[in-house]
């Protein structure tokens, strides 16, 4: 265990990484009904909230009318902090203190060299097919990888699920005119990727007249593969020799760019495991993290064998190996709330050129509320109509034009549920009779009857008499409050594995603004001391 005790992500009231834990534990569990939902040892999912009464079984019954009584507004305001005096304590305690808990925000830079107007031929070439949220991510953590490789005396970066290597190239691009100019390895597992990498660079060094010291590589990072193994993919690629034959001494930085669920963890596994000597990385679709206790569940197992513990997201350390998330508790993590505010002291900020973006945020989070409760919807209506219960159905995204209303929801829906598990199930005849029995039944629906259906089961948002529709998005509101708290809890648990490991020096920086970038914190490492004394 190492003694670092400053880090930068410990927010006020909090003086050690032991009691910013306890924290959030703390809070986590006092508030757990708001996203664990286990019975008789299953998972129910959030879009069961009208199938099994979540609203009643879930919500403190003095919460129900406060939270019913508030408008859009209030509600998109809730997961930053909106409460009113006369709330009950226990209500204003959930909004108050996950503001509290939150790791903290600061006044963000809006970059420059990539986002502006005037290119050089080169930087016009880098940003094709660059969206501005992405141009944003990697100018910032362009600058901050090329100053942190100066404190870990790096001359190696690896770029760990590169992707398209928008990041690897600027990198490559930014550091070109140097004196020292570092080695810039991207890989990842999909070979048209690469290509393309690869490719780009090729022009990209003609225009500059000049090599960039770039290399893409395909392959698939194991935690079964050695330290010559990983070493081995790119030691060809400067000398022609192998591991094996020369002494490979590069002073490696790996990075990652968002690095998609289990990624984020295999990286830590493999940064430790090598002789890389620091880290930068930046996860994301927490929701797709591997967990310890729902592995165990599925696998009907009560301990797992070492090589299904290496496949394991979360939790990494031994401090939070008894908590648990849950799959409804890691979605929560994913959003982006602080984009969902709409006050006019923001609407003031705003530019002539995005005086519309407030309220173009509202009508988005109005939006993805009717989607939410269309969903709730539809799950108690092929349970309540069906009879069966598809628990394991992923709807995905629903065309815009296929969801004015709930009857064009539910009839693209069913045509989506019938094709899924007709493809699932080819050769169970017992199934083929259920699947054309339900599409007998749903030939009786068409959409008004399907719109009646609703309005009789739910009523309409503007019924006082009837707002059972309401809760849905109450609830999910409510529940969006906790997001921040169990993503920071996630980068804890990051924090504490690299701690157990002897790691002298690891940190979480919030490095984007969250209202365009969300996954903007940054868990930071190294092995060795940094030139600024930082550990």
């Amino acid at each position: 265990m190492n003694t670092q005790n400053t880090y930068s992500f410990l927010p006020q009231g909090c003086d050690t990484l032991e009691s910013y834990t306890d924290n959030l534990l703390e809070y986590l569990q006092k508030f757990s009904f708001l996203y664990q939902y286990i019975e008789n040892n299953k998972e129910e999912r959030v879009i069961d909230f009208l199938v099994h009464d979540h609203w009643n079984k879930k919500v403190p019954s003095d919460w129900q009318s406060i939270l019913l009584s508030l408008d859009m507004e209030q509600l998109i305001n809730m997961p930053s902090g909106y409460t009113e005096s006369h709330w009950p304590s226990t209500l204003k305690e959930c909004i108050q203190r996950a503001q509290e808990l939150v790791m903290p925000y600061r006044n963000f830079e809006k970059g420059g060299w990539i986002q502006q107007t005037r290119q050089s031929a080169e930087e016009k070439l880098l940003v094709v097919g660059m969206k501005q949220k992405k141009r944003y991510e990697v100018e910032m953590l362009t600058n901050f990888i090329l100053q942190f490789a100066e404190q870990c005396e790096t001359d190696s970066l690896v770029d760990i699920g590169c992707g398209k290597g928008y990041l690897s190239q600027a990198l490559a691009m930014k550091q070109a005119s140097s004196k020292k100019v570092m080695d810039v390895f991207a890989i990842d597992c999909n070979e048209m990727l690469v290509h393309q990498c690869q490719e780009r660079v090729d022009k990209i060094e003609r225009t500059m007249q000049q090599e960039l010291h770039y290399y893409a590589i395909n392959s698939h990072l194991s935690l079964s593969m050695s330290q010559n193994q990983f070493y081995n993919l790119m030691k060809p690629l400067i000398d022609g020799q192998s591991h094996s034959d020369k002494e490979w001494n590069k002073k490696i930085l790996m990075i990652s760019l968002h690095s998609c669920g289990d990624l984020s963890s295999t990286m830590l596994k493999l940064f430790l495991k090598s002789d890389a000597k620091s880290m930068i990385n930046i996860g994301c679709c927490y929701h797709k993290l591997t967990e310890h206790f729902d592995f165990l569940r599925r696998r009907r197992k009560e301990q797992l064998t070492d090589d299904e513990e290496l496949s394991i997201g979360f939790p990494l350390s031994q401090k939070l190996k008894h908590f648990r998330i849950s799959n409804a508790g890691k979605i929560l993590a994913c959003y982006a709330t602080l984009r969902w505010k709409n006050t006019k002291e923001n609407e003031e900020e705003e530019s002539e050129e995005e005086d519309n973006s407030a309220e173009k945020t509202t009508q988005q989070c109005k939006y993805l509320f009717k989607m939410h409760s269309f969903r709730c919807c539809f799950q108690f209506f092929i349970t309540d109509i069906f009879n069966t219960y598809e628990d394991e159905f992923t709807l995905g995204r629903i065309p815009k034009k296929s969801s004015e209303t709930f009857g064009g929801y539910a009839t693209y829906a069913v045509e989506k549920l019938l094709k899924k598990m007709q493809s699932k199930n080819k050769n169970n005849e017992e199934m083929k009779e259920k699947m054309a029995q339900m599409k007998k039944q749903f030939e009786q629906w068409n959409e008004e009857k399907l719109n009646q259906f609703y309005t009789d089961k739910f009523g309409q948002f503007i019924q006082k008499d009837n707002l059972r529709i309401k809760t849905v998005e109450c609830f999910w509101s409510l529940r969006a409050v906790l997001g921040p708290v169990i993503e920071s809890i996630i980068l804890v648990d990051r924090i504490w594995y690299l701690r157990e490991n002897g790691i002298p020096f690891a940190d979480v920086i919030r490095l984007f603004d969250p209202k365009i970038s969300p996954r903007s914190l940054v868990v930071i490492a190294s092995k060795v001391p940094l030139s600024n004394g930082a550990c």
